[in-house]
C-alpha cells in the first residue's frame, strides 16, 4: 500500500513539472521565433494532448513504473528543448547588445622621465593625437592638452614640450612593430573609452538584399577592442534568389578615410578609428550601403573552427606557411589553430595580400556550408558557449531570428559566388603615417568598377 501511495506522488509531482516545463517550452518557442509554422503547430499539438493524456490518467492507480519512465523521459526532453533555447536567446542578445567598442589609449613618457604613475601627471603638459574628448576628462582637469596633426610630433614633443602623450593602443603596436621612430618611451598607465556605435534599422531581411561587412581584427581576446582589420569582406545577400557574393578588399588597399577630410590610408587602418569609420569607407569605396556587421578576431576563429570539429577548406596552392603548417593544393581539412594560418599568410605567395583574400573567401565559404548542415545542431550548444563573447554584430535579434526560421523552413541550398577587388604595388604617404611612405595596394579602376557592378547585380536579381 505504501508503495502504491509512492508511486500516485511520484505521478503527481511528474504531470505538475511537465506541466510547468510545457509552459515555459511554448513561451520560449514563441519569444525566440525561429521555428517554422508548421514544427510549431507540431510541438504545441503534441505538447496539448501529452498533457491530457497524463491528467487524464492521473487517478488510475493501475500506472505503472514503466509509465512514469516515460513521463520522466519526455520531461527531461522538455528540459533539454527549454535549456537550449534559453541559451539561444542569451546568445543572441549577447553578441548583438555590444554596441560599443573599447578603446585603450595608452600614457607614454620618455624613458629618463622619474613619472611612473598617471597620477603623476598632474598639472603637466599632455600631448595627445587623434583622440575624442571623452577621454581627456578622465585626467586631471589642471593638465595643459595639446594636440599634434600626426604620431610623429607627438612622440617627438615628449621631454620638450610635453610630460606625457596619450595614443590609441593600435597606433602603438604598430610603432613598436616597425623602425619609424626612436622610441625611447616607457608605458605608464591605460585609460579606457567605450566608444558607441550606431545600431542598425531593422529591414525585412528575408525579403530584402542588404550587404554585411565582415571585420576580421588582428587580436586575441575581447571582441570589442578596437584594432587593425586584417580580413575585409563585404557579403552580399540576396534571400529571394538563395544567392551570396562574397566581395574581398584587400587589408593595403589605398582609400579615402570618410570622416578624415578626404585623406588616404590603408584601409586596414580604417578600424583603428572604430569600425564604423571602416563601414562609410568602404561604402564610398563599392558606392553601396553596408547594412550590418559581424566582427570577428583571431580567438573567434581558433574557436569556432575547433567547436565544428574542424573544416574542410579549398588551396588553389600548396604550400608552408610562416607559422609552419603545410597546405596542399586542394582540399585541406583545417583545425582552428591551422584555420587561422591559412587565413593569415601572405608571405607564401608571389601575389601575397590577393591570395590572402581568396584564401579568406574559401573559408568563409566553407563555414557557410558547415552552418547549413543538419549535423550541426549535434554541437549547437556547445557552439553557443563558446562563441557568445568572441562575435560582435548589429544584426538585430528579430533579424537572425527571421533567417533561420527561413532557413529551416525551405532548407534551400545558397549559391556562393566570390570576387576579389585588384590593385598594383605601390608606396604612399598615409592619414596614419603622413611622414613615412608604406606599403599601399593602389585599386584597379576596372576591378573596382565590375566589383560595383556584381554587387549591385545580386541587389537587383
Amino acid at each position: 500500500m505504501k508503495t502504491v501511495v509512492i508511486k500516485e506522488k511520484l505521478k503527481k509531482v511528474l504531470n505538475i513539472i511537465f506541466i510547468i516545463f510545457s509552459v515555459i517550452l511554448l513561451f520560449s518557442i514563441l519569444y525566440i521565433n525561429i521555428f517554422p509554422f508548421l514544427i510549431n503547430t507540431s510541438i504545441f499539438i503534441s505538447l496539448f494532448f501529452l498533457n491530457i493524456i497524463f491528467i487524464k490518467h492521473n487517478n488510475k492507480v493501475e500506472e505503472t513504473q514503466k509509465n512514469n519512465l516515460i513521463r520522466i523521459i519526455i520531461i527531461v526532453l522538455c528540459l533539454f528543448i527549454d535549456l537550449t533555447l534559453i541559451k539561444t536567446c542569451l546568445f543572441f542578445n549577447k553578441i548583438t547588445t555590444s554596441n560599443y567598442e573599447n578603446v585603450n589609449y595608452i600614457v607614454l613618457v620618455s624613458r629618463t622621465s622619474e613619472i611612473s604613475k598617471i597620477k603623476q601627471i598632474k598639472d603637466k603638459k599632455i600631448g595627445y593625437y587623434n583622440i575624442d574628448n571623452g577621454i581627456l576628462l578622465k585626467l586631471k582637469k589642471t593638465n595643459e592638452y595639446i594636440s599634434y596633426d600626426n604620431i610623429f610630433d607627438l612622440y617627438k614633443s615628449l621631454g620638450k614640450e610635453t610630460s606625457a602623450i596619450l595614443i590609441e593602443e593600435s597606433l602603438k603596436n604598430i610603432i613598436d612593430e616597425n623602425s619609424f621612430l626612436n622610441n625611447n618611451t616607457k608605458e605608464i598607465g591605460i585609460l579606457n573609452e567605450k566608444r558607441e556605435l550606431v545600431v542598425s534599422k531593422e529591414n525585412n531581411i528575408t525579403t530584402t538584399p542588404f550587404n554585411v561587412y565582415i571585420s576580421g581584427i588582428d587580436t586575441y581576446g575581447a571582441i570589442n577592442s578596437v584594432s587593425r582589420s586584417d580580413a575585409n569582406l563585404i557579403l552580399t545577400v540576396n534571400p529571394i534568389t538563395h544567392k551570396i557574393l562574397i566581395t574581398s578588399i584587400p587589408r593595403d588597399y589605398y582609400v579615402k578615410l570618410h570622416s578624415k577630410k578626404g585623406n588616404n590610408d590603408k584601409l586596414t587602418h580604417a578600424s583603428i578609428y572604430g569600425i564604423m569609420e571602416s563601414i562609410t569607407t568602404i561604402e564610398d569605396l563599392l558606392k553601396t550601403k553596408i547594412d550590418y556587421y559581424i566582427k570577428v578576431n583571431f580567438t573567434s576563429v581558433i574557436d569556432l573552427v575547433d567547436e565544428l570539429g574542424g573544416i574542410d577548406v579549398l588551396s588553389e596552392h600548396e604550400f608552408t606557411s610562416v607559422d609552419g603548417y603545410n597546405y596542399k593544393k586542394g582540399y585541406n581539412n583545417l583545425n582552428g589553430e591551422k584555420a587561422l594560418s591559412f587565413i593569415r599568410e601572405r608571405y607564401a605567395f608571389i601575389d601575397g595580400d590577393k591570395t590572402r583574400g581568396r584564401n579568406q573567401q574559401e573559408f568563409l565559404k566553407s563555414l557557410i556550408s558547415a552552418f547549413t548542415k543538419p549535423k550541426l545542431l549535434i554541437k549547437y550548444n556547445t557552439i553557443l558557449d563558446k562563441m557568445k563573447n568572441k562575435i560582435s554584430t548589429n544584426i538585430s535579434v528579430k533579424d537572425i531570428s527571421s533567417l533561420i526560421k527561413m532557413q529551416l523552413t525551405n532548407n534551400t541550398k545558397w549559391d556562393v559566388v566570390v570576387n576579389n577587388l585588384d590593385g598594383e604595388n605601390s608606396y604612399a604617404y598615409t592619414y596614419t603615417y603622413p611622414k613615412e611612405k608604406l606599403y599601399v595596394m593602389l585599386p584597379n579602376n576596372g576591378s573596382l568598377v565590375n566589383a560595383i557592378n556584381k554587387i549591385k547585380e545580386i541587389e537587383g536579381e
